[in-house]
This record gives structure tokens, sequence and C-alpha cells, in this order.
């Protein structure tokens, strides 16, 4: 059986940079999120299985990772394709490559390649999480993304990017996309679900906003990468999340720092 979480020591292009510390969790036999840190840069990553871990020991996955080099205060874009093998006795072996992109890394982009040795532990992931076939965690999930499927929020902090109006409309049980327009700012943005949203049940989110300034002093783009928790009470829906948001000036990124962002809404 596959455990959901585990721990490895990262060579190379992975999360922990060049060689560190990487911890993942699936969130579907299909979907895991990675965290990781290393001796010149850390940060995380969203890897899709193309295969099912649940039926195969060799599987085939790619994604999508953000770093943030310590040294230079630059971030790395990475985008990996590898092979994963998951042993009887819990331990995982991960060969990868790919290309990555930094305004001090040349030739842009670099190609990249990986190695990960860990160990899986924790709870067993289960059948019933199979992506697409999610089991209904309470019995008004199903009246939820019916009758609910919209969402005008009043947004704090790094989405909008200071303070505004965000409209969220669910997609899909798991996917949403928003627009939202903050103080002289304007945007859009979405998100992955990685339970469908329930009255009274914690929701995990992760996802990604893009937005424009149109203050002459602010000028350029802001791109923020949320982690966060969603709560549905009967009507009212409230969201909290962080992670990195970088800001771009005249097509080069100016800087990147942590974001927040709050949100208080009404579903209809």
């Amino acid at each position: 059986m596959v455990k959901v979480n585990s721990v490895s020591l990262g060579v190379g292009s992975n999360a922990g940079f060049p060689i560190g510390i990487i911890v993942d969790k699936f969130i579907s036999p299909h979907f895991l999120l990675e965290f990781g840190l290393g001796i010149t840069a850390g940060g995380f990553g969203v890897n899709y299985n193309f295969t099912n871990p649940l039926e195969r020991k060799f599987n085939y996955y790619s994604g999508f990772r953000l770093l943030y080099n310590y040294a230079d205060n630059l971030p790395i874009f990475c985008l990996p394709v590898g092979i994963s093998f998951l042993s009887d006795n819990n331990y995982q072996f991960s060969f990868e490559s790919g290309l990555m992109y930094s305004d001090n890394i040349s030739p842009k982009p670099s190609p990249m390649v990986g190695l990960k040795f860990g160990y899986r532990f924790g709870d067993m992931l289960r059948e019933d999480y199979r992506y697409g076939k999610e089991v209904a965690i309470l019995d008004r999930s199903d009246e939820i993304l019916t009758n609910t499927k919209s969402t005008l929020s009043l947004s704090l902090g790094a989405t909008t990017p200071f303070v505004g109006i965000v409209y969220e409309r669910l997609l899909f049980p798991h996917l949403s996309i928003e627009a939202g327009i903050g103080l002289l700012s304007f945007g859009a943005g979405m998100k992955y679900y990685i339970h469908p949203l329930a009255y009274n049940k914690l929701a995990y989110h992760i996802g990604v906003s893009h937005y424009a300034f149109i203050m002459p002093w602010l000028g350029g783009w802001k791109t923020y990468f949320p982690i966060g928790v969603s709560l549905q009470k009967d009507k009212i829906r409230m969201s909290l999340d962080a992670g990195p948001s970088i800001w771009w000036y005249n097509g080069s990124i100016d800087m990147v720092m942590p974001g927040a962002n709050l949100r208080i809404g009404k579903t209809f």
C-alpha cells in the first residue's frame, strides 16, 4: 500500500537546491504537493502523476515548481518531467529532467536534472480518493456545488493586492476561476481545492493570481501563489492563505516577498 507522506534527500534541481530535504504529500493518487529546503534555494511545487501509484510501482509525472534563491533574492521556475519507483517497503526513488528559468541562469531557459531518494510514511492512500471519483465528504456537498457556485468577497491583502472585491466561480468541484478589482488594480486567477467545498468543513486550496497596477508610482504586475484554507458557513465563505508574491516591472522581476490574503464573502 502507498503511504500519503514522504521525506527525501534531493540532489540537483529539486525543491531543495542543489542538495536538500524534500517533504511531499499525496492529495489524491494523481496530485502531490512538495516542499523543500536546500543549501542555496528552497520552495514548493505540484506534481501530476500520469499513471496511478495504487496500481503500479513505476509512475510518470510532470509538474510546476517555484524556488527562492537565498543568495540572489531571485525566484527560480522549474518544469520537471520524471519517473518514480516505489518499493514494497515504502522506499521511493525518483529521477527527473526538464527546464528551469531564472534571471541569473544562462541560457534562458536552462536544462535541469534531479534525483531523490526517500521514505513514505503515514496514512494509506485510499482508492476512494482517486482523482475524479472522490466521495462526498458531507451529505450537503452536492447542494453547495449546484446552488452556490459563485462567491462575491471582500479581499484584504496579497490578491487584489491591498483591498478590493473578488468574484469567484466554481467550474468543477475542485477548480475555480476568479476576477477582481482592487485599489487601482485589476486581475484574475484560479484555485484548486484539494477536497470539494462542503458546509462546516475546512477545504484546503492552492492557486495563482496575476494583477496589474494602474497607479503611476506602482506600475507593473504582481503574481501571487497562495496556499490556504476555506470554510463555508451557510451562505458565508471565509478563506485565508499565504505564499510568495512576485512583483514585475518592465518585463523583469523587481522583487519577491511573502504575501497573505483574507477573504469574507457571500455565496449565491
